[in-house]
């Protein structure tokens, strides 16, 4: 059995329930994306309408290799449509505030498995009457962890460890990919505060 060999093999649309207005600060978008990370769709939007990234605002990241529909809020105006290289936004109402997780209800998923053997697709067949039965459960992997510190680990491990002096020098230390320049020039590196600390 093969999946994700393609990226529209792995299709999540989100639910949201939009905090729509009649007026509003900000403009909502539903964002398509593939072969993409939420990240790269936004700096690719805010470069687009030259405004900085952090006017451009998503609840919840999604998979690269995937072809995905999320939901993103603009500070200000926009177009009613935006398109660029592996995205297109289309405006759909007005909000008083940005978009926050808790505004999504959840996530529909399509996966397209290929080339499985005939006792596969029978098991198969038994585990999705299993899951239209009983649902399926959340899990934690990788991604559920946070950004991965180079030398450090996942700051979200540190912190279901209990070590919490761990999740900090992880999380104030080390850059991550999209932070604002403002938090790069905050973060002293990875062997600073441990420099810091053997001093106190």
């Amino acid at each position: 059995m093969r999946f994700k060999v393609q990226h529209e093999d792995f299709v999540v649309e989100e639910r949201a329930r939009l905090p729509l207005s009649r007026k509003g600060a900000y403009a909502l978008y539903e964002v398509r994306k593939r072969a993409l990370t939420t990240l790269e769709v936004q700096a690719r939007m805010a470069s687009a309408l030259g405004i900085p990234r952090s006017a451009v605002l998503f609840p919840a990241l999604k998979d690269r290799n995937s072809v995905a529909l999320q939901y993103a809020s603009l500070k200000g105006t926009g177009p009613a449509v935006l398109e660029g290289h592996g995205y297109s936004a289309h405006f759909v109402g007005r909000s008083s505030r940005p978009l926050q997780p808790r505004d999504l209800q959840g996530n529909h998923f399509t996966l397209i498995l290929r080339d499985l053997e005939p006792n596969e697709a029978r098991h198969v067949r038994a585990r999705l009457g299993q899951v239209e039965r009983f649902g399926l459960p959340d899990y934690f992997d990788r991604q559920r962890f946070g950004s991965y510190a180079p030398g450090q680990g996942f700051v979200g491990k540190k912190i279901l460890e209990r070590d919490v002096e761990g999740a900090l020098r992880a999380y104030l230390s080390q850059p991550f990919r999209g932070d604002p320049p403002s938090v790069r020039a905050f973060k002293p590196g990875p062997g600073a505060l441990g420099r810091v600390g053997a001093g106190l």
